[in-house]
């Protein structure tokens, strides 16, 4: 367990003093303020020089401490804001794991909804919430909102990959690791015609579908092509309803079964894969016999294989990362990948030695779409 220094809460202390009674200019000096806090002098000194490290306060040699105006208005609430967060499982998790572990620090967590269009052209309203700082969840967080929030020095954390904003602390999945593991795990059981659906992105975060095109080309080499890399439709808010998913997944499906060699391997977000499973097997394929699959995304049952993505994790680790952030333990920004199991169902199996096409199958019967 890490102990914190005595400076440290002190300096959150003093903070909120300068605050409470509305200083400006010079601050009392050393003797006079350790008398009325009880500390000595050498810690009142080490609380005072964090305030200047975060902009509060000038210290100028002899003259004294001053109060630096622009910085003065904003108080210390002792407050972390998540942004983003909108199920009701996840709210529950937050209350029932991630404000405990916050209030054993002293802080308290607020979760902040909202259209993140709103938040993208009027940024400033993020900084009417009484937060310290602001964990941005899944993809919530903008290039213009981080812009702005860091000129305002509000902390922030993205629970996503930014390689474009070098100063921003983030925690996402290690995809690299995971596509490695499914990639090799695919091929060893003779798989090469390997089809990836991947979610749409906002042009936000179009360096996030280059790194996954980018890490299948790494692992399937020769056996990489274009045509096996499918675009979901954007279905609005994440995850679709199955009753919207349906009809996009019959139009995959048509497609891939119009190549020449169609694919012996799906690896499918969750919200697709069940739904794929069942008009596979509608159209006469057996699972895993003709064709394997594999989910990544929300825990599915135990039939699939699967690569759970658990975002609790990331949001504990963000929030470990935003106290460490507001405690000054922190020097430089970091990129957390974090890694996560490969679960082994009964939906991956070998290759067919002989592949089903579209004439040997109940889906060319129907005549199609």
């Amino acid at each position: 367990m890490m102990i914190t220094p005595i400076y440290h809460s002190l300096s959150e202390k003093l903070e909120e003093y300068i605050h409470d009674r509305g200083l400006s200019g010079r601050l009392p000096g050393l003797g006079p303020l350790s008398r009325e806090f009880g500390v000595n002098q050498l810690t009142m000194s080490k609380a005072i020089r964090l305030l200047e490290e975060k902009g509060l306060v000038t210290i100028n040699g002899t003259r004294g401490t001053f109060v630096n105006e622009e910085r003065r208005s904003r108080p210390v609430y002792k407050v972390i804001g998540l942004v983003g967060v909108t199920k009701l499982d996840e709210r529950d998790y937050i209350l029932d794991n991630l404000e405990p572990y916050a209030e054993r620090s002293g802080y308290h967590l607020l979760g902040i909804t909202g259209s993140m269009e709103l938040f993208a052209t009027r940024t400033q309203l993020l900084t009417t919430f009484p937060v310290d700082g602001l964990i941005f969840c899944y993809s919530s967080l903008t290039s213009g909102i981080a812009a702005y929030l860091h000129s305002e020095q509000i902390p922030i954390i993205a629970c996503n990959r930014r390689p474009d904003i070098p100063w921003l602390d983030t925690v996402d999945f290690d995809h690299d690791a995971h596509y490695r593991k499914i990639f090799a795990s695919l091929r060893k059981l003779g798989h090469r015609r390997i089809a990836v659906l991947t979610l749409p992105v906002s042009d936000e975060y179009r360096h996030h579908k280059e790194w996954i095109n980018s890490i299948c080309r790494k692992y399937l080499g020769a056996d990489y092509a274009d045509e096996l890399c499918y675009p979901l439709p954007d279905l609005g808010p994440y995850p679709p309803k199955r009753e919207d998913v349906r009809p996009h997944v019959a139009r995959l499906l048509e497609y891939f079964h119009s190549l020449p060699e169609p694919p012996t391997a799906f690896i499918a977000p969750s919200s697709y894969v069940v739904e794929l499973k069942q008009q596979l097997r509608e159209q006469g394929f057996h699972i895993p016999e003709d064709i394997s699959l594999i989910s990544w995304g929300s825990r599915l049952p135990q039939e699939f294989t699967q690569i759970y993505f658990d975002y609790r994790k990331i949001w504990l680790y963000g929030l470990r990362r935003m106290l460490q952030l507001l405690n000054r333990q922190a020097e430089q920004p970091e990129e957390k990948l974090l890694k996560m199991p490969c679960i082994r169902g009964e939906s991956t199996g070998p290759a067919p030695s002989k592949k089903k096409n579209c004439q040997q199958n109940q889906y060319s019967n129907k005549g199609g779409i």
